[in-house]
């Protein structure tokens, strides 16, 4: 042969060496292989421990050897997945001949190997190391016999795994029904993850793959709430434990309690503490609601970018009693504000009246901020800095028309703070001067011009039998009359309106704006 003449290289002595081995058992066998097409135009690495593999199984099975290198993807040339094939069969032959044979002669393994095959080989060759009986129990599944796909080659592998842990552990999983009967891609994640759980702790793989929703098959979320356990076993093992041990956990997994345990293990991989501290709550404990679901996702954001201020946050008597829905639309602006500046996050957190509780008021202010924040993160705190302890409809509202103001551009914002007015602080009549600027920089951008540089603001406190005290703002562009008392008729018609609806007037601040000046219509 060529290579022979030309110098033998060690990979080539060693094929030879094979071949003399082959023929002190089989002598047909060995001028078979020697008088292939491949074995003459010089061995590849492949070749050289495919003839090995070939060798060692004559030596146990002669039969079994001489099936292998007849076949066809044999005698034309060794690839690498067939390579690692035929070494895999070797292993299995090593602790069980007619595993082995029973394999060589499936349809898919003589009509030549894919990657997928290869691995599905390998990992029966480990599994029967571990447990023969249960290497033989899996083989002769159907799902096995008739094909590897994707998803059975990694389940495969994932149950090697679990066996070199725990073989009773295998083997319960793999004669579960659903596992015996196919293999979806949830199921192969879920066997994965079970693997996962076990790496840490197989008491917790036991208990969970013992839960009665387990052995039923397994729903996507059911999937997902298995792999995120899987997921805080690794950073925190107690902590997986506790969760799994839940009643909600143990009963069935819903949409909500998937995700809850996905925004848990996200906080975990941030903050173990922080996810102790939140797992550990009354309203975690007991059963997870749609409101409960979204708090922990708002807190996982807000984590993601500031871990103290989630554990502040999440330290609040108001967080810790449950979530209420404004509460929770509170969290989530909280979590808007920090990705833009968490300096101001910070700021609101520490608000009187953010602490006790988030009325719709004050949620309003939180959600404002967060929209000037994403415009002008400077004004943003500047406003945080100086929203009054007591929000009331003024703050709120003034907070909206600077919103507006700062999303319009054309330099409308900084023509509005450039102002000496605005600059030194913003008392009542301004901040209500400041909510009329913002309806009108949309609709009249020429009289909001005016309205900065002149206005004439009456103002009175009135007590209406209903509403009690309610502040009236009158702003106009030109000077009030003497005569005029615009304040008095506000005042009339507010009790008018109070005596006609009998309910308070809805509102503490009142504002009428008045242009004066037929150029603006």
């Amino acid at each position: 042969m060529p290579w022979v003449a030309d110098g033998v290289t060690d990979r080539e002595s060693i094929a030879l060496e094979g071949v003399g081995s082959i023929a002190s058992t089989d002598t047909d066998l060995a001028n078979m292989v020697a008088n292939l097409p491949w074995f003459s135009d010089g061995i590849t690495e492949d070749e050289r421990w495919a003839i090995d593999a070939l060798n060692n199984i004559a030596d146990k099975d002669a039969y079994l050897a001489n099936m292998v290198a007849n076949l066809l993807w044999f005698s034309d040339g060794i690839t690498e997945d067939e390579g690692w094939a035929i070494g895999a069969l070797n292993n299995i032959a090593d602790t069980d001949t007619d595993l082995a044979n029973m394999v060589a002669n499936l349809p898919w393994f003589s009509d030549g190997i894919t990657e997928d095959e290869r691995w599905a080989i390998s990992n029966i060759s480990d599994i029967a190391i571990k447990d023969a009986d249960l290497a033989n129990m899996v083989a002769n599944l159907l799902w096995f016999s008739d094909g590897i796909t994707e998803d059975e080659r990694w389940t495969l592998g994932a149950l090697k795994n679990i066996a070199i842990k725990d073989a009773d552990l295998a083997n319960m999983v793999a004669n579960l029904p659903w596992s015996s009967d196919g293999i979806t891609e949830d199921e192969r994640w879920v066997i994965g993850a079970l693997n996962n759980i076990a790496d840490t702790d197989t008491d917790l793989a036991n208990m969970v793959a013992n839960l009665p929703w387990f052995s039923d098959g397994i729903t996507e979320d059911e999937r997902w709430a298995i792999s995120n356990i899987s997921d805080i076993a690794i950073k925190d093992a107690d902590l997986a434990n506790m969760v799994a041990n839940l009643l909600w956990f143990t009963d069935g997994i819903t949409e909500e309690d998937r995700w809850a345990i996905s925004n848990i293990s996200d906080i975990a991989i941030k903050d173990a503490d922080l996810a102790n501290m939140v797992a550990n709550l009354l309203w975690f404990t007991d059963g997870i609601t749609e409101e409960d679901r979204w708090a922990l996702d708002a807190l996982k954001n807000i984590a993601a970018k500031d871990a103290e201020l989630a554990k502040t946050t999440a330290s609040l008597p108001r967080f810790a009693d449950g979530v209420t829905e404004e509460e929770l639309r509170g969290l989530s602006a909280l979590g808007g504000i920090i990705h833009a500046d968490a300096e101001l996050a910070n700021m609101v957190t520490n608000l009187p009246w953010f602490t006790d509780g988030v009325t719709e008021e004050e949620l309003r202010i939180i959600n404002t901020l967060r929209r000037i924040a994403s415009i002008d993160r400077d004004l943003a705190s500047q406003l945080a800095a100086s929203v009054n302890n007591q929000s009331r409809d003024l703050d709120s509202n003034t907070l909206d028309a600077l919103s507006h103001i700062a999303a319009r551009g054309d330099g409308a914002l900084g023509r509005l703070t450039s102002q000496s007015w605005y600059a030194d602080g913003l008392n009542d009549e301004e901040s209500a001067l400041v909510v009329v600027l913002g309806g009108l920089i949309s609709n009249s951008p020429n009289l909001y011009d005016e309205l900065l540089q002149n206005h004439f603001i009456q103002t009175r406190m009135v007590s209406l039998n209903l509403a009690r005290d309610v502040n009236i703002y009158v702003i106009q562009n030109s000077p009030f009359p003497s005569y005029e008392n615009l304040p008095r008729l506000i005042k009339e018609s507010a009790l008018i309106i109070e005596d006609f609806m009998g309910v308070p007037f809805p509102t503490t601040d009142i504002i009428l704006h008045v242009v004066v000046g037929s150029i603006y219509g």
